[in-house]
């Protein structure tokens, strides 16, 4: 039988678990499965591979957590048998904090078709969807980054937009992080404001109106950051959701911004 499921799908940046559950046949997608090595084991979609976030992560100059080099990253989703033309959709269990992560990292090595899946594996089991255990074994692929600078925060690049007003810092750690220490000039709001069991994006007009009084506005371009570029990954694709087109995720985030404005 002939699939009518077209070969080059434009993912977005959320798709549901009904949309998937009818799109998985076609081969098509890859699934990656951002929850820890036993629970993938334990259950999966079918056909999913398990990706280890911290795979994509190393520490460099005592700073854990930043991105790994073009090359790095290349060999290890290739082995994933991911092209930069693959459409990929990743789901965790963690309201989609892990996957965002993850996709945030393809994105900035020119990924343009990735996705989070909404609910992740809670919303697929809940829907009563199939699932299996075994692993799945893709054939190696190339991948050929290419590197996306709009979507990074540096510390270097932060010094430079000291002074620009049209650059806004929102920290999403928890109040009890930010009193110990934040980044000049940023504003407080957590990420988990921005995520509930139903939905890992609330882009609502409530949520909208809570950022605008922070000073985080479309018209601006907004900087996230947390403490080592992981809930600021989720609030990012929560912003991108929103409507908000300049976004970027500092990567170091306070982990390494503290190490640095020490020295």
């Amino acid at each position: 039988m002939t699939s009518n499921i077209p070969q080059t799908i434009d993912l977005g940046i959320v798709v549901n678990v009904n949309w998937l559950k009818d799109h998985l046949q076609a081969g098509v997608i890859r699934v990656l499965d951002a929850r820890p090595l036993d629970e993938y084991e334990d259950g999966h979609i079918p056909g999913a591979i398990s990706i280890e976030m911290n795979a994509i992560r190393e520490e460099r100059e005592g700073v854990d957590g930043l991105i790994v080099g073009p090359e790095s990253f290349a060999t290890y989703v290739g082995q994933l048998g991911i092209t930069r033309e693959t459409p990929v959709v990743i789901y965790d269990d963690y309201h989609g904090m892990l996957a965002a992560r993850i996709a945030w990292s393809f994105e900035y090595y020119g990924h343009t078709n990735v996705a989070i899946l909404d609910g992740g594996w809670s919303a697929w089991e809940a829907n009563g969807f199939s699932s299996e255990n075994r692993s799945a074994v893709p054939s190696v692929a190339t991948y050929e980054p290419v590197i996306n600078d709009a979507l990074i925060a540096t510390h270097d690049w932060l010094h430079q937009q000291a002074s620009n007003d049209k650059v806004a810092l929102l920290d999403v750690r928890a109040l009890v992080e930010y009193e110990r220490g934040y980044i000049l000039g940023a504003v407080l709001w957590g990420w988990e404001n921005g995520t509930s069991d139903e939905n890992f994006f609330l882009a609502t007009d409530a949520i909208r109106s809570e950022l605008a009084q922070r000073g985080i506005t479309p018209d601006k371009e907004i900087v996230t950051y947390c403490q080592s570029g992981v809930r600021a990954a989720h609030t990012y694709y929560l912003l991108k959701k929103l409507g908000f087109e300049r976004v970027r995720m500092y990567d170091g985030s306070w982990a390494e911004w503290s190490v640095l404005e020490a020295k």
